[in-house]
C-alpha cells in the first residue's frame, strides 16, 4: 500500500462516521471489499458489541447500587434508632456489596473509555485502506474503460463493414433477380422460384 496519511485535523473536519454503521460507505463496499476489509469490519463490530454489553452491565450495576443505597439509609436509621442487630448485619452486607459494585463500575468505566479509542483507531485504519482501494479501483477502472473503448471502436468498424456488405449483397440479389424477371418474364421466373427457392416472399428468398 502506498504511504499516505489523513491527519487528525481532517478527521475532525469531516466528522468521520463509524464506517460499519454508515449506509453511504456500506453502499460502496462491493466495489472495493477484500479479506483485509472484512477482517477490520469484524473487529470493529466485535468492539461495538462489547461496548453495548458493557453499557448494559453498567446500567445493571448502577441500578443495583441505587437500590442498595436506599436500603442502607433505611437500615442505618433502624440501627441508630433501635440498635437492630439484624438490620446491622444487612447494612454491613449491603456496604460490602456497594464496595464491590464500585470496583466493578470502575473497571467497566475504564473499559468503556478504552473501547471508543480502539474503535476510532480501527475506523481510521479502515478508512485509510478504503481510500487506497478506491484509488486502485479508479486506476484499474480507467484502464479497463480505455480497453473497452478500443474494443467498442473495433466492433463499430466491424459493424459498419458488415452493414456495407449486407447492403451490397441485397442490392446485387435485387439486381440479378430483376434481370431474370426482365429476361424470362414473371411466370417463368416464379416457376423457377419454386424449384430453387425453398422460402419465397414476393418472389424472393427470405
Amino acid at each position: 500500500m502506498k504511504e499516505f496519511k489523513i491527519d487528525d485535523k481532517t478527521f475532525r473536519r469531516i466528522n468521520l462516521p463509524i464506517l460499519v454503521d454508515d449506509d453511504l460507505w456500506l453502499g460502496q463496499l462491493d466495489t472495493f471489499n477484500n479479506e483485509s476489509i472484512e477482517e477490520k469490519i469484524g473487529e470493529c463490530r466485535k468492539l461495538l458489541k462489547q461496548e453495548e454489553e458493557l453499557e448494559k452491565q453498567q446500567r445493571t450495576y448502577l441500578k443495583e447500587k441505587k437500590l442498595l443505597m436506599e436500603k442502607i439509609l433505611g437500615w442505618s436509621d433502624e440501627v441508630n434508632q433501635n440498635d437492630d442487630v439484624k438490620a446491622e448485619r444487612k447494612l454491613e452486607k449491603a456496604r460490602e456489596r456497594v464496595l464491590e459494585l464500585n470496583t466493578l463500575l470502575d473497571d467497566l468505566q475504564f473499559e468503556l473509555e478504552m473501547i471508543p479509542k480502539e474503535v476510532t483507531q480501527l475506523n481510521e485504519a479502515l478508512f485509510h485502506e478504503t481510500i487506497f482501494l478506491i484509488y486502485t479501483y479508479i486506476t484499474s477502472g480507467k484502464e479497463r474503460v480505455g480497453e473497452l473503448d478500443v474494443e467498442i471502436q473495433d466492433l463499430r468498424k466491424q459493424l459498419g463493414e458488415h452493414y456495407a456488405e449486407k447492403f451490397d449483397i441485397e442490392n446485387r440479389v435485387e439486381s440479378v433477380y430483376k434481370y431474370l424477371h426482365q429476361t424470362l418474364g414473371k411466370d417463368e421466373t416464379n416457376h423457377l422460384d419454386e424449384t430453387f427457392l425453398e422460402n419465397k416472399e414476393d418472389g424472393r428468398e427470405k
